[in-house]
């Protein structure tokens, strides 16, 4: 009997949930700079989710039902991100992003891992994707980032580009 104990629990540890679990945890993606990107799975709303070396959380292009990226105006992905319990991203927190991915190195910025043919976090390449950041001088305008090649552009918010939600 007490063999059929052990044996059951060293079934239940190597479950092939346990596994994947595990395997999702120890995930990391690492970028030119050396930041590492580590999977994060606490938020399962934010999709596919990877935590920068700041802490922040972020989360996957939304998407529609059939997996196409979905397009939205500023203000919509504003109250998208925040009925999903998070937010988009700042400014700011896009530089930070663009540091990490190589920015202000002599190689420059890139959204790939260190093997070539990642990228960092999926789908950044080829998108544009809001920021929470409005342009104060006349409001009608907010800061957008361009994943391919880190850049910040002020463009009208009533236009529909691509979201990325962040979280702590």
């Amino acid at each position: 009997m007490y063999r059929i104990v052990v044996v059951l629990f060293s079934i239940a540890l190597s479950s092939p949930m346990a596994i994947a679990t595990q395997s999702i945890r120890n995930s990391q993606r690492v970028s030119v700079t050396g930041a590492v990107f580590t999977r994060e799975i606490s938020n399962p709303a934010l999709g596919e989710t990877y935590r920068d070396p700041s802490g922040l959380i972020w989360g996957s292009n939304v998407t529609t039902p059939q997996g196409k990226i979905k397009y939205m105006t500023q203000h919509d992905a504003e109250k998208y991100c925040q009925s999903i319990g998070a937010q988009l991203p700042t400014k700011e927190e896009f530089k930070q992003l663009a540091t990490y991915l190589g920015q202000d190195t002599a190689r420059g910025y890139d959204p790939y891992t260190v093997d070539g043919k990642t990228e960092v976090l999926p789908g950044i390449v080829n998108y544009w994707f809001w920021s929470a950041a409005v342009n104060t001088t006349l409001g009608v305008d907010a800061w957008l980032f361009y994943g391919s090649h880190g850049n910040l552009l002020n463009f009208y918010r009533d236009n529909a580009f691509a979201v990325r939600c962040v979280g702590r």
